[in-house]
């Protein structure tokens, strides 16, 4: 019982939205349309800048001890992370569009 209350409720909004910055800018007690779309595109922005986090660390693998291996590796990664983009973009033109 003590889980429906709406007491708890706001409880568990406010943590939560103290530990996530994606909840905070999102809106803690705002249930709505666009507070999902907001959390949705911010996952997406969010692998963006790590995406480019890993591009900038492409470009410096030639001083890598094994430039070899940090060129396959960080690549693979990149691989992976634009196919979750590519995903999560879809989803959400899917959804919001």
């Amino acid at each position: 019982m003590i889980i429906f209350t709406p007491i708890a409720w706001a409880l568990w909004r406010t943590l939560s939205g103290i530990l996530s910055k994606k909840r905070r800018q999102c809106g803690m007690f705002r249930i709505s349309n666009d507070r999902d779309k907001c959390m949705e595109k911010y996952v997406i922005m969010k692998y963006e800048s790590v995406l480019k986090v890993l591009r900038k660390q492409l470009s410096e693998c030639k001083t890598a001890k094994d430039p070899q291996k940090c060129n396959n590796k960080t690549s693979s990664m990149i691989q992976k992370l634009e196919k979750k983009i590519e995903e999560k973009t879809r989803k959400y033109n899917m959804r919001w569009s």
